[in-house]
């Protein structure tokens, strides 16, 4: 028996000053966007199944289409956004610049709420990022930003022949084992540590390393980590990367990928997240 007052697990309910919070983050993000020049989408709810970037994924909500073709929930805003963007937008916008304001759904029943920014160049991650800062400023966030180079993590497992999901899983025992580099890769955190390691750095790893260095050059060196070696299970990212976390949570996540041959940079903003930090003050 299911109560009247009950909902299912994983969904959401917003009111009063929750729901302000909402609207407010909301409003905030999608002027400063636009403020930079793009422009907003929303994206269609369902999706065919064969659109999904792994339609086998267990965490796809499943459903069938009045011809029984099957049809999923939205699990990436990226993916569709930028799939309808190449394939039915291509020829009435030359936009490169768009943001969205939607949820995404994961089995059986969670619902993810999301703002999130992407720019169609390739090299626009500075613009991206800085965003990003200015979204949170204004948010009034507390944060610490991780810092990552996605190459890092995929240069030292050619070079130590070492499988990428020791680095998806961060198995630092069989890092730490591995080559005496790594080692020094896992205690990096600071803009110190970074220099210091580049002084000894294996030359294979140089250029990335640069790279990443400059990726956080405009944020305080109190609200940031570098993380050399992270490497998410989110398939398209393929390069610089970052991450805002607090306390437990990550509020944002974002940096550079590719999808279907297209290079861009965006970042999502987890709303959800963002409301329970505000509450929490």
């Amino acid at each position: 028996m299911v109560l009247e007052h009950e909902i299912p697990q994983g969904s959401k309910l917003y009111y009063g000053s929750s729901a302000k919070i909402k609207r407010q983050t909301e409003r905030i993000a999608s002027e400063i966007f636009e403020e930079f020049g793009y422009t907003e989408i929303l994206t269609p709810t369902f999706c065919y199944l064969e659109h999904q970037r792994n339609f086998k994924s267990r965490e796809i909500v499943r459903l069938s289409n009045e011809s029984n073709h099957p049809i999923s929930l939205r699990i990436d805003s990226t993916l569709d956004l930028v799939r309808i963007l190449n394939k039915r937008l291509q020829r009435s916008s030359q936009n490169t610049k768009w943001f969205y304001i939607q949820p995404i759904f994961t089995y059986p029943t969670k619902e993810i709420h999301q703002i999130g920014l992407e720019s169609l160049q390739a090299d626009n991650l500075d613009e991206v990022l800085q965003i990003a800062q200015r979204l949170v400023s204004a948010l009034k966030l507390p944060c610490i930003w991780q810092l990552s180079n996605l190459n890092i993590p995929k240069l030292c497992s050619l070079y130590s022949s070492i499988p990428l999901e020791f680095f998806t899983r961060m198995d630092i025992p069989k890092l730490s084992q591995s080559d005496s580099y790594l080692a020094d890769l896992i205690a990096i955190t600071t803009t110190q540590d970074m220099q210091d390691f580049l002084k000894k750095s294996p030359d294979f790893l140089k250029a990335d390393l640069e790279k990443l260095l400059d990726l956080g050059a405009n944020i305080d060196e109190a609200n940031k980590v570098f993380a050399p070696l992270y490497y998410p299970k989110i398939p398209y990212y393929n390069n610089l990367c970052f991450r805002l976390f607090w306390k437990n949570a990550t509020l944002l996540s974002g940096g550079q990928y590719e999808i279907n041959g297209a290079s861009a940079s965006g970042f999502a903003l987890y709303t959800d997240a963002v409301i329970e930090t505000i509450r929490e003050g």
